[in-house]
């Protein structure tokens, strides 16, 4: 029985972490440690931190296409009758329009398909940590 205490005891030695602080001084080694506990912090919340950053990225773009459906719906109202030079203006405006549209949107799947992986990495990583 006291083997199995001294075998134990053994185990937890080698389980513990070990620093090789090579040759920094007192006041070195604690600002190195300061600065893995800042990094691991940081490392921990950057998950969750680049997910908020692109869901408010997705936010300002709806936000955009949410302005520019006005402006659209101006031009290609039938209610407003427009010069004969007017309507080529407003048929490249319109295309122009239309391009930023589709820009959008294209930026917009893959912010929610970036916001998608990260999740699923981030359920791996929880995952794996247990």
């Amino acid at each position: 029985m006291g083997r199995d205490m001294q075998h134990s005891k053994n185990e937890a030695v080698k389980k513990a972490p070990c620093i090789n602080a090579g040759d920094l001084t007192p006041s070195e080694l604690r600002e190195w440690i300061i600065h893995l506990a800042n990094n691991a912090e940081i490392a921990g919340l950057a998950t969750e931190h680049t997910l908020l950053k692109l869901q408010s990225a997705e936010h300002s773009l709806r936000s955009v296409l949410k302005d520019l459906e006005p402006r659209i719906s101006f031009l290609v109202s039938d209610q407003i009758i427009h010069s004969e030079d007017h309507s080529s203006a407003i048929q490249e405006e319109l295309a122009t329009l239309n391009k930023v549209v589709g820009a959008i949107q294209g930026a917009q799947k893959a912010i929610l398909s970036a916001c998608s992986l990260l999740q699923q990495a981030d359920c791996r990583g929880h995952l794996q940590a247990d």
